[in-house]
């Protein structure tokens, strides 16, 4: 199986990688989606991945990772594999909340085992320099891949892509809850030690639910897309988002949705989420996040307001495929 850097691929093999991750999403529900529209979004989703090719990101990597100079430049970047047979694969590395190494792999195929049987060891043999934990594709839901490829022991189900159209939303809701926008000055104090006392009681959510950075607050701020929850004259809770270009939509990313302790376990999320959605209502198509799959309380919620799962990213052992 021949390889080489995703930066000398051919447009037509891009495309035919980039229409078999568009098969990895379950879309039959959405009534709004432009086909051709998505396709290129995720053509260009792929297309950015060479985007660390520069020597700069290239001597990060190296440094981070204490390479040799034995070690190329092109053996860090990400790999197109083509088989004889027309198969094609993208792999690239990456990294996990946890620190962890990871290989992604897209394909023009439905990654299952067999075929990750088969081509894993040839990818791990061109990225040997980084010693990868884990394998991560993304499978559409309650297919047969995914439920083949979860029932592999330490697989982890990851990220879940969850998202609705406008049409498809839940939005009544009777509540004593207001937003206001999330003031840094006042409000970054608070939320700050409110959610580092989360992460003390449960460290295991440090690396599913890590805390947002600062800098990513002040630039939601500056877009008018985070604010505070308040009950009474009290903050509550934080909702954040994003803007994003997911299926090609005009979409809302929600990239926070923090309760403070007192009030968790209440109730309070789905109004918070429900208001913050009426806010922006008209700005845009498709309301999504990506969200760990160990995180229920989260999952629920996003349910709970029309949202649906629409694609799955699974980790798997590496040692499950070689």
């Amino acid at each position: 199986m021949k390889h080489y850097p995703l930066k000398e691929i051919k447009p037509d093999t891009l495309e035919k990688i980039a229409q078999g991750v568009l098969n990895t999403y379950y879309l039959d529900d959405l009534q709004e989606i432009d086909l051709n529209n998505a396709l290129k979004n995720e053509i260009e989703d792929l297309w950015a991945l060479t985007e660390g090719n520069d020597p700069q990101s290239l001597s990060e990597v190296r440094k981070r990772r204490k390479l040799s100079d034995s070690v190329t430049d092109q053996a860090l970047m990400p790999q197109v594999f083509e088989q004889d047979d027309g198969q094609l694969f993208v792999a690239h590395v990456c990294r996990n909340e946890a620190d962890e190494t990871l290989i992604e792999i897209f394909s023009n195929l439905t990654l299952d085992l067999t075929i990750l049987k088969e081509i894993t060891p040839a990818i791990c043999r061109a990225f040997s320099w980084c010693q990868a934990k884990y394998i991560a594709v993304w499978t559409r839901p309650d297919s047969k891949a995914e439920k083949q490829l979860l029932a592999l022991p330490g697989t982890l189900p990851c990220d879940s892509f969850v998202a609705a159209e406008q049409n498809q939303l839940i939005l009544n809701t009777e509540t004593n809850i207001c937003l206001r926008p999330f003031n840094l000055e006042q409000d970054w104090p608070w939320y700050q030690q409110e959610y580092n006392k989360f992460l003390a009681e449960q460290p295991k959510m440090k690396a599913i639910v890590p805390i947002s950075e600062k800098e990513d607050i002040e630039e939601a701020i500056e877009n008018n897309l985070c604010a505070c929850a308040i009950l009474g004259n009290k903050p509550l809770g934080m909702i954040m988002g994003e803007t994003s270009s997911e299926l090609s939509y005009n979409g809302l990313l929600f990239s926070d949705i923090f309760i403070a302790g007192q009030y968790r376990g209440l109730g309070y999320a789905s109004p918070i989420q429900r208001l913050f959605i009426k806010e922006k209502l008209n700005e845009f198509d498709l309301f999504l996040g990506f969200i760990n799959r160990d995180n229920m309380p989260s999952m629920k919620n996003a349910l709970k307001q029309g949202r649906r799962l629409l694609r799955q990213e699974i980790c798997i052992p590496r040692t499950h495929l070689i």
